[in-house]
């Protein structure tokens, strides 16, 4: 993947369980940049975009640096035309209202996987997969490629997302 305008990457729960910091960088030698409560600006023709990313929510029991911290993540960033927030659990939903961003990106729940334990996690999240709006923040939580728990997806896909914008 060859992207103009960068790859970035956020945790998500399962880099926590084991050797955090080898996968932290394997992913940074691949070439992603890792966003931990941090912003990047990028211009693109007369348009400034802002990509921020926070570590999942269970960070902080791995690592203090890993803990969510908006105001860290959006200090003293200059105005954005269109800001994004990629973070790994649709429960942050809280966080991209709260700041304004137009866009959140988010994942974990493999789209519920299997019924019935798509049940359990439609309960625990507000959000399945697909896109949504909530107040003024579009929302796309992506299913993921691979599995929690058992091999089998039932009524749900493997997703790789592309997401084109354009003006």
């Amino acid at each position: 993947i060859k992207p103009k305008y960068g790859k970035y990457f956020v945790t998500g729960n399962h880099e926590y369980y084991s050797d955090m910091n080898g996968w932290l960088r394997l992913i940074e030698n691949i070439g992603f940049k890792i966003l931990i409560n941090e912003s990047q600006n990028i211009n693109i023709n007369e348009y400034t975009l802002m990509i921020t990313g926070i570590p999942d929510r269970t960070g902080k029991y791995f690592s203090n640096y890993h803990k969510t911290d908006m105001i860290k993540a959006i200090n003293n960033m200059p105005k954005a035309d269109v800001k994004i927030l990629l973070a790994h659990q649709p429960k942050d939903v809280e966080h991209a209202i709260k700041y304004d961003f137009d866009l959140f990106l988010c994942g974990h729940t493999h789209g519920g996987q299997y019924f019935p334990f798509s049940l359990f996690v439609q309960l625990a999240h507000p959000f399945l997969k697909g896109l949504h709006k909530k107040e003024n923040t579009w929302v796309y939580i992506n299913q993921g490629t691979g599995y929690w728990g058992p091999p089998m997806r039932i009524g749900t896909e493997p997703e790789i997302t592309e997401i084109v914008f354009s003006s």
